[in-house]
């Protein structure tokens, strides 16, 4: 039996694999239209509607699979000891991360789910590679959970320096924390590199890092707020 759930959750997996693999591509070729259609000033097509119509089956359905392997390792223990069980609460917290819904609260709690499907799998003996650490310290900085997003974002900033989210992101902990120096650090790497496709985030922190104030009073709290809808805006 327990070879048989291992076999199931493995297909399952597979096809979730399946599924993501096709909504790169749509992204890519729905990337490329839209950038045409923008430059002829024409509207989306309906070729476009069709493509987001089908990633979104598409992420729904990777959702499922990976929430169905994971309810299977529940009931099953042998599937809790194999790596396509943490493999599985990896992704399903990676895919969480993009879900990037309109704000209703200064902090969605769905963010806590991924923490908490990445550090299942980083139990479980996956990589704590370089997207696991900047999409785990984003969920605590996005969650409002400052003092734990900043060694995630700072060991994704280490893996590569170049990483602009990150830096913006640890940025804005950092005044979030009032420790405006190691914020301002964050900000003049930024501005190091003016050609990154990143260099849009150093303007969005521009009004607050010139201002040479150390606090950060609660009218600094609310545009911190305000800059990280912009951010999640931007990521849609």
């Amino acid at each position: 039996m327990s070879n048989d759930t291992i076999s199931e959750a493995i297909l399952l997996y597979r096809e979730a694999g399946r599924l993501f693999r096709e909504n790169k591509k749509i992204a890519k070729e729905a990337a490329k239209n839209f950038q045409e259609r923008a430059i002829e000033g024409q509207k989306d097509s309906e070729q476009t509607r069709s493509w987001m119509e089908t990633a979104t089956g598409n992420a729904s359905e990777m959702q499922r699979l990976l929430e169905r392997i994971i309810v299977l390792g529940e009931e099953h223990e042998e599937l809790r000891k194999h790596r396509v069980y943490a493999l599985a609460h990896r992704n399903l917290g990676l895919y969480f991360s993009r879900r990037f819904k309109p704000f209703h609260e200064p902090f969605p709690t769905y963010l806590d789910d991924v923490a908490a499907h990445l550090n299942t799998a980083l139990s479980l003996g996956v990589k704590r590679d370089r997207q696991v650490s900047r999409t785990l310290g984003a969920a605590y900085y996005q969650s409002g959970k400052f003092l734990e997003a900043v060694e995630p974002l700072r060991e994704s900033i280490e893996a590569d320096p170049l990483d602009g989210t990150a830096r913006y992101q640890l940025c804005l902990t950092y005044l979030s924390l009032h420790e405006r120096e190691k914020a301002l650090e964050q900000y003049e790497a930024l501005k190091q590199n003016p050609e990154s496709p990143d260099y849009q985030l150093v303007k969005m922190l521009e009004p607050m890092m010139e201002r040479g104030r150390k606090p950060v009073d609660e009218a600094e709290q609310d545009e911190l707020r305000r800059e990280l809808e912009n951010y999640r805006r931007i990521q849609e």
